[in-house]
């Protein structure tokens, strides 16, 4: 998912004029961005239902126990680049800076699982978020 390469320039753009404005046109980006996965991941889940199944929750490279060091690799096995223009830098940043890339998984039953947060974190020991008292399921 992304919002493409334009809103980058917009926000450039916004930073070197109204650094005000440009910090809530970043806000508002990074909000538009997930609320635009979350559509898609409930379509997702709807046309499973359909047939019988079931959507996992999503998961990105970086969170958990899955290091984000596999980003490149990840945005170059979804074809990335040429399917939406997506691409990860050395520093497994992705560019544009407004986009998302992540995995759901499939079952014949419904998924209950644990609420993500500290207490069943594989890094809750090691989390430097945890340590700054910022945990990452706030």
């Amino acid at each position: 998912m992304t919002l493409g390469a334009g809103v980058d320039g917009a926000l450039r753009r916004a930073m070197a004029t109204d650094m005000a404005y440009g910090v809530v046109l970043d806000a508002a980006a990074s909000t538009l961005v997930e609320q635009l996965a979350n559509a898609l991941e409930n379509e997702q889940r709807a046309l499973l239902e359909r047939e019988g199944r079931y959507l996992t929750g999503r998961f990105s490279p970086g969170y958990g126990d899955w290091p984000i060091t596999v980003q490149p690799a990840f945005v170059q096995w979804l074809d990335a680049g040429r399917q939406a223009g997506i691409c990860s830098t050395a520093s497994c940043v992705l560019t544009p800076g407004k986009s998302i890339t992540a995995l759901c998984g499939a079952a014949d039953h419904p998924v209950k699982g644990k609420l993500a947060g500290c207490a069943t974190c594989a890094l809750r020991d090691t989390c430097t978020k945890r340590k700054e008292g910022k945990p990452c399921a706030q």
